[in-house]
């Protein structure tokens, strides 16, 4: 053989393991699982960020995350799962129409909305909608992004633990997360309906990028995207995730203390100067973070 074509192949190999080095998956510092250690026992517990709906492609469950839910004696969500309780009314107000809230040009944009996405004429939006609280409609818009093609994080660790009789706790109560909801003023709801709908074709490529960052486990890019919505808000909504994380703390303690406990909350609870991890680490906690393959 002669020395061009072994030259050949070497570089051909040297410039493919630079191809490989620089398309390989960099595994980021801060991920959506972290081990707990706590100074009372000596079993582990896990906190775990989850996204409430995620698109099938996106969504990632595989067997390691599966064993240490299973091998965990509580499970504890933001909510009690699952939630038979019936909520309609503690989402309307019976008698009113919305629509007479918004200007006409507002009131058309809203109605052609669902009548394009949803197929609902005025009459049925009357009939349906127009008793919901704004954020119910503005969250009715977003959410249309994953309609037919969505999957619960919550359910799938549902589903793991049911069949284990593993106890399940909420950390707040249905009342407890509508009344944040609530305290939210009435007339900046109503500028997010029609936010949502404004920016429903770019929100689209944002949520691809969110979850993208999710099935990662990019903790910091995830807290980071929340930061810049948070941000455009005229409401001070990091505040009220801060305080939410407060409030868990002492349930959180109580019970990693008293045996290994699986806590799954939304991604946006755990990152941050007031997020799950840091107020756990300033209470004498070991927190490590966890990349599942």
């Amino acid at each position: 053989m002669s020395k061009q074509p072994i030259l050949h192949l070497l570089f051909l190999s040297l410039v493919l393991l630079v191809v490989f080095a620089f398309n390989k998956k960099k595994k980021p510092k801060e991920t959506l699982l972290w081990e707990i250690t706590s100074p009372n026992t000596k079993e582990k517990s896990y906190l775990f960020g989850t996204i409430h709906l995620i698109e099938k492609e996106f969504f990632k469950f595989p067997e390691s995350l599966k064993e240490k839910i299973q091998s965990s004696k509580k499970i504890i969500f933001e909510l009690p799962y699952p939630n038979n309780t019936s909520v309609r009314d503690l989402l309307i107000f019976p008698g009113k129409n919305i629509l007479n809230d918004f200007s006409e040009n507002e009131k058309i944009k809203i109605l052609n909305w669902f009548k394009q996405h949803l197929k609902i004429d005025e009459n049925d939006f009357l009939s349906n909608y127009s008793e919901f609280k704004p954020f119910v409609l503005a969250q009715t818009i977003i959410q249309f992004q994953f309609l037919d093609n969505s999957i619960s994080y919550e359910q799938e660790i549902y589903k793991v633990v049911k069949s284990k009789y593993i106890q399940i706790e909420g950390l707040e109560s249905i009342n407890d997360q509508l009344k944040v909801l609530d305290s939210i003023p009435y007339q900046t709801q109503l500028k997010n309906i029609i936010t949502a709908i404004d920016s429903f074709d770019i929100y689209g490529n944002t949520l691809k990028e969110i979850q993208l960052a999710y099935k990662n486990q990019d903790l910091k890019k995830i807290y980071q995207w929340m930061l810049k919505d948070a941000s455009l808000s005229s409401y001070p909504l990091t505040s009220i995730l801060d305080e939410r994380n407060k409030k868990w703390i002492s349930s959180i303690e109580k019970n990693i203390n008293q045996s290994s406990t699986f806590i799954a909350v939304g991604a946006g609870h755990l990152a941050g100067e007031n997020g799950i991890i840091e107020l756990l680490k300033r209470k004498g906690y070991k927190l490590k973070s966890i990349y599942y393959e």
